[in-house]
Order: C-alpha cells, then structure tokens, then sequence
C-alpha cells in the first residue's frame, strides 16, 4: 500500500493517522463521499480508503457507516471478501484501531484518547450543549479542518495535521500555529454564521409544536458555509435542526440539494435516529445524532418540487419515530 485516501473530517484525519503508523504510509488524498462515489479522481489496488464508500477497487477499506455496507450488497460485492474492516461503530477510527490492536502489541499511548474525540465529534455524541461548546484540543482541531482556508485535495496542512496527531496526539496538534490560526480564524466566523442561521430559518406548517428547525440556504447564489448546530444557542427548544443547501461544484451553483440533521444535546431524542431516516429515504446515511444526504435535480423546477417533498418526507419520518401522526 503507498496511499490513503481519507475523509477531509476530524474521523477522517484520525483514520489516516493510524492508518499511516500501522501500515507505515506517508501519502496521504483528502476528499469527501461525493467525490468517491462520482469516480472524480483514481483510487487502486494500492490504496488504502478510510471513512468514505467502497470504491470501485483499492487495497483495504475501513468504514463504518451502514448506508456504505448496504450498497457494497447492491453492487453484488462481498463484504468479506474486501480487505479491512467494517463495524457499525462512531467512528471509523475507532474500527481501524480495534482492527490494528489485535495484531500490534506497540500502540502509542495517546491513540485511546484521540479515537475517543473521534467517536464523540463523529457521532455528534456529546452529553449537552454545554459540553460540545467546550474548548478541548479535539474541538480545536476540529474548528481549524472547518475553516475551509486552504485546499482540501493536496492539502500540506491536512498532512501535517495527520502526521503530528499520529506522532504526538490532540494536545501537541491543537498548538500548532497552523492550527491555531485556523480554529481562531473559524471561531471569529460564527456570530456570522448565526445571524445566518437566524434570517434563513423556519419551522415547516405541519410542525406545529417547532420540533425541527428548517435553515433553509437554497436561495445563495454563493456557496454558504455555516455550522448548524449553531441553531441550538438560537432556538433552545427545538429537538433538532435540519439544513438544506445547493451543491456548489468548483464554485458554481448546482440543482442538487445537499440535506443534512442533527439532534439537540439538551433534548430528549432517545426515540429518534437520523441516520435511519436518510437511509430509509435512499438519499444519505449517518449515525444516530447526525446525518446526511444528497438529493439530485435535473433543472430548478425539479430541485423546488424536490425540496418540498424531501422537508415533508423527513418530517414525516421524524414525526413516526416519535409515534406521533402527521
């Protein structure tokens, strides 16, 4: 294996640090789902894939998202016979590092801790609002990779970020000037995001008691780039956000709608899963917290027809969850 390609999150950037101590790999492809599943650039039998689907070929795949796993049975591909591992897990590191540790008796110190942050972010895990607005090394990390100040493909800070989080763990990397001027730089953004938030933000007529908060940013004819889960500071009482934007690709607008919902850490959501909902509408996949989804549009007409069934399908879908009506 002489590269790994790797998901442009924090689970992605974990992934590939264990990745690259287990198999001694120093190249590194950062990309996104989209990016895998329309074939935009080649993966081979030389490649090891972290977090993203199943190409058409590499040398080992690890994921652990069941939406990835159900289209490997589609495509006729046995799972078992893919080298790597998948598990329903909150992170993809956390299946890297429970396949590695049974055949390593050398892993460093600092890798539990960092594939611990990884299930948290990953999952949207944390115990309260409170806690996912915490200033920890992991949070700063995270911060700097959503800046979006630099190239995501070929990305030497993304490398660098790789490579000190495998050599020296969360606390060394979160200190790097590199990192630092990034999470600051993403930081002074928000109140930004959240006037955002504010202007482009409905409930649906249907929900009626305002349990999932619609942040509508269809109408940008430049690509917008908030953290939804801003929303909570906002509305306290909602259960859950739900976004839904324009694909922009290489800068230019597209008809296709990018979907994506989160659950309220200060609500009771026990009942509730989005991963499900996006899987049982085909449109995306994700955890129980947190998912997300793609909806392709041929013309404009289509992408506004397609807007207002999947806002009702989801809701409808949440609403059952709850064993409510609609």
């Amino acid at each position: 294996m002489t590269r790994i390609v790797t998901h442009n999150d924090f689970d992605g950037i974990v992934s590939g640090a264990l990745v690259s101590y287990f198999l001694n790999i120093d190249t590194f492809y950062f990309t996104g789902p989209r990016s895998v599943n329309n074939t935009r650039f080649p993966i081979s039998s030389s490649d090891v894939v972290c977090d993203l689907p199943y190409p058409l070929e590499c040398g080992m795949w690890f994921d652990h998202h069941p939406g990835n796993f159900e289209e490997l049975n589609l495509r006729g591909i046995d799972p078992e016979k893919i080298e790597g591992a998948f598990a329903h897990l909150k992170s993809c590191a956390r299946v890297i590092l429970n396949y590695f540790e049974k055949m390593s008796d050398k892993i460093p110190s600092h890798f539990k801790n960092t594939v611990d942050y990884a299930d948290i972010i990953d999952a949207f895990d944390y115990k309260s609002i409170d806690e996912w607005r915490k200033e920890t090394p992991a949070k700063i990390i995270d911060g700097a990779l959503k800046s979006g100040n630099f190239a995501v493909r070929n990305s030497d800070f993304m490398k660098n970020v790789v490579l000190s989080v495998r050599d020296h763990g969360l606390d060394f990397t979160s200190e790097m000037p590199d990192v630092v001027e990034k999470w600051e730089k993403y930081c002074s953004r928000e109140e930004s995001m959240m006037k955002m938030i504010s202007n482009d933000s409905y409930f649906l007529v249907e929900d009626k008691e305002h349990e999932l908060l619609i942040i509508d940013l269809t109408k940008h004819n430049r690509k917008p780039e908030i953290i939804k889960n801003l929303a909570y500071i906002i509305f306290t009482e909602i259960k859950g956000v739900l976004e839904i934007k324009n694909i922009f690709s290489r800068g230019v607008k597209t008809n296709n709608l990018s979907v994506s919902i989160s659950l309220n850490l200060n609500k009771d959501s026990a009942n509730y899963d989005t991963g499900l909902i996006m899987r049982t509408l085909n449109i995306g996949d994700g955890h129980k917290g947190a998912a997300a989804g793609v909806v392709n549009c041929s013309s404009k007409q289509e992408m506004l027809s397609e807007k207002k069934n999947v806002l009702q399908n989801i809701f409808k879908l949440w609403r059952e969850q709850n064993g409510a009506g609609v």
